[in-house]
């Protein structure tokens, strides 16, 4: 891969995360693809525009909220290593319970 292949892959990447799925992360995000748009050539800038606008994005749920990242961490890692974790868990009648989750992937929206 070639360092113009990094580069847009970078601002895509940044693009993405600024949509605010992961709670914090939405203006760091931001704050650093304005910046790289600011020295990349403008030929990149046309392959970020390209596939950002190319690309869609799922619109989250009304009642979705951000991850924060500490059990995006948390659970990411539960991945990686094979392992339980436990969850607190509200059903829609408001019926409060402990599961026992076995993460294998995150997925994105």
């Amino acid at each position: 891969m070639s360092a113009t292949d990094e580069a847009v892959a970078m601002a895509v990447c940044l693009r993405l995360a600024a949509g605010g799925s992961v709670a914090g992360v939405g203006e760091s995000a931001l704050r650093a693809l304005s910046k790289l748009d600011q020295v990349m050539p403008a030929r990149l800038r046309s392959q970020v525009s390209a596939v950002h606008d190319a690309t869609v994005t799922l619109a989250p749920n009304s009642s979705d909220a951000p991850v924060e990242p500490d059990v995006l961490m948390t659970l990411a890692r539960a991945c990686r290593d094979h392992e339980h974790v436990s969850a607190d868990y509200t059903d829609i009648r408001g019926n409060h319970t402990q599961r026992r989750l076995e993460p294998y992937q995150l997925v994105t929206t």
